[in-house]
């Protein structure tokens, strides 16, 4: 498989469509006529991730948030996110990003948090606006078991089939997602029927939503501050587990069905 034909294998999975307007998806930079020797998946385009696929023998990294973000005025070794570029350029190594088409995606981040707490979404709350013949949901190992009610767009809910506590919710959060600790916006007890989640960050004007959808748990991975204090007042519990947790959870699914599908010789996270 060539580059070229990577990229086309994940526009099936996560559309460039599905893409919010303000971001930069898809091949950072690199040569896509290149053969794919091996894919290193991770987070963000760091050192030690770039020193992985040197040594791995890899020419293509993949990152869900994109690895160039702000217009760069020039590549020189001046500045540690430059210094990284011109590395890999002289290594070889294409970097290829998808962030949030991946959020949106039907077995995206999103889908993947969920299924990593054991559950699978019944809903989207923001399904995309794009109509239903521009969409298309991804076959595979990804998407396995996800109901047909559940369509592109932002966050993911469900009415959990047996309802709890919402300590014990957060105490399953921390332990299954190996969190440092969490921020929450309550101090009573209570209990959650339908529960919301939003990977990476959420925004505030999502919050009137959750009220219409009578969601009583959101966990996401950061809120601004005051954003979780409205919600509080609403009597909508928050826990937000740190943006990077909220999304690591996606790259061993991805890994699985790049595995299977064969797509590259070496495949890392």
């Amino acid at each position: 498989m060539r580059i070229k034909e990577f990229i086309d294998y994940m526009n099936d999975i996560a559309p460039l469509n599905y893409a919010e307007s303000w971001d930069h998806c898809g091949l950072q930079f690199g040569r896509e006529d290149r053969e794919l020797t091996g894919v290193i998946l991770a987070l963000d385009l760091l050192p030690q991730v770039l020193d992985l696929a040197i040594e791995k023998g890899c020419n293509l990294i993949f990152t869900h948030h994109p690895a160039i973000f702000q217009p760069l005025q020039t590549i020189t070794n001046k500045s540690v996110e430059t210094e990284l570029v011109l590395k890999c350029i002289e290594h070889g190594v294409a970097v290829f990003s998808a962030h949030t088409n991946l959020d949106n995606a039907v077995g995206g981040v999103n889908d993947a948090l969920l299924a990593k707490l054991g559950y699978t979404a019944q809903w989207t709350p923001i399904p995309s606006e794009l109509e239903v013949q521009d969409t298309k949901i991804f076959d595979g190992p990804l998407t396995e078991g996800i109901p047909k009610t559940v369509r592109p767009g932002s966050m993911r809910a469900l009415a959990l089939p047996n309802p709890m506590q919402r300590k014990v919710l957060t105490w399953t959060i921390n332990q299954t997602l190996l969190t440092s600790g969490c921020m929450i916006n309550f101090d009573t007890d209570g209990p959650v029927e339908r529960l919301a989640v939003s990977g990476g960050s959420f925004p505030g004007e999502w919050i009137g939503i959750l009220q219409d959808q009578e969601i009583d748990f959101l966990l996401t991975g950061e809120i601004k501050y005051h954003d979780m204090l409205s919600m509080a007042g609403l009597g909508i519990a928050c826990v937000a587990c740190g943006h990077d947790t909220s999304e690591r959870v996606v790259l061993e699914p991805l890994a699985k069905q790049f595995k299977m599908d064969d797509v590259a010789p070496k495949i890392e996270v």
